[in-house]
């Protein structure tokens, strides 16, 4: 369900500005000189539930976060998955925690609709409006009564129904046969792009899994290079100075247990004093544990020790793989993130 939570968001007006690396700073720069960015196509205008025809027989899904829906734009015939989520949808926790997420994937939806561009590699974010629990309500979305009087938060991506890497990595593990070396450089290449991507939008991912990578139709699924990154649920958005760290931009412990970074789970630790902020390189990590789990089928073990907050992660890649892919995973999922390639460094590396 994670995989198509994602596949809903996004609406903006165009502007071709990002960020780019100086030092350990980020300045704004073009975006056009990211890995095939393209431009976005002009914007539906100001969105709402009376642009499309939802099919509410059949949802897509359901998560912590709220249930997907196949929709169609009325204007252009496009297929979309809508996500419909408020911050009284039964589910995983409080209101609360709902609300902040929501406020989150907005976050991450208004500057990827404002940027003017999308990406192979990232899901196509199309519209990202708010109505009433009511108007969801009449319209048959089913919604706790608390929820009526609430707003609802829709967003709307691209339709994809290749299925999840996630899908296809239990499938090989059934026949034994899980994906080869070159099929994993593939992805690492395509994702890397897409983060990059993302990272000079100021947008750290932070759920990067197999569950949120997701094909774009069946005929696709033998190409790892067309992966799309979808689910900006837990994303974070750094701040809109001109000057600022991306790499030490936030504090809190979100994402997917397995797939997280150690500097992650070591926020609110007791056993760990003045935990360090995070930035980009939490998703260089989850990136490395979807990798280890396309090749053995299983993220790499993270522990954080209960005694005092020390990281250790320990893989399992298999033997037969090549020292220089060896080398890149290990590197990838470093305890230390300044011991981590940047997304920069693994495309330099892939690209070579």
């Amino acid at each position: 369900m994670a995989a198509f939570m994602a596949v809903a968001r996004e609406l903006g007006s165009a502007s071709s500005s990002s960020l780019s690396r100086r030092g350990g700073l980020h300045v704004r720069s073009s975006l056009r000189s990211v890995h095939k960015a393209t431009p976005r196509k002009a914007a539906i205008g100001a969105a709402s539930l009376d642009s499309f025809d939802v099919d509410l027989r059949s949802p897509l899904g359901f998560g912590a976060h709220g249930a997907v829906y196949w929709a169609q734009n009325r204007m252009t015939g496009e297929e979309v998955a809508m996500k419909v989520v408020s911050a009284y949808s039964p589910g995983e926790g409080t209101a609360a925690e709902l609300s902040n997420s929501i406020d989150m994937e907005t976050r991450a939806y208004e500057e990827l609709l404002a940027s003017g561009d999308t990406h192979k590699s990232i899901v196509d974010t199309i519209a990202q409006f708010s109505g009433t629990g009511s108007e969801a309500g009449d319209l048959g979305i089913d919604l706790p009564n608390e929820a009526y009087e609430q707003p609802v938060h829709f967003f709307v991506t691209e339709f994809l129904d290749g299925g999840s890497l996630h899908d296809e990595i239990d499938r090989r593990m059934k026949f034994k046969q899980l994906f080869t070396e070159s099929e994993v450089m593939t992805a690492a290449l395509s994702v890397s792009e897409g983060l990059l991507f993302l990272h000079h939008l100021g947008i750290v991912h932070r759920d990067v899994k197999p569950e949120n990578l997701l094909w774009p139709n069946a005929r696709s699924r033998r190409d790892c290079g067309q992966l799309k990154l979808i689910d900006f649920s837990v994303a974070g958005v750094a701040p809109k100075e001109e000057y600022f760290d991306l790499d030490a931009a936030f504090d809190e412990r979100l994402g997917t247990r397995g797939f997280v970074a150690p500097e992650v789970l070591q926020q609110a630790n007791e056993a760990v004093e003045d935990a360090a902020k995070y930035g980009t390189s939490v998703d260089v990590f989850s990136l490395g544990c979807t990798l280890h789990a396309m090749l053995t089928g299983q993220p790499p073990e993270v522990e954080i020790s209960k005694s005092d907050g020390a990281a250790s992660v320990t893989c399992s890649l298999p033997k037969h793989i090549s020292a220089t892919t060896r080398k890149l995973i290990e590197s990838m999922l470093a305890v230390e993130s300044l011991d981590r390639p940047s997304v920069s460094d693994i495309l330099e590396e892939l690209t070579e």
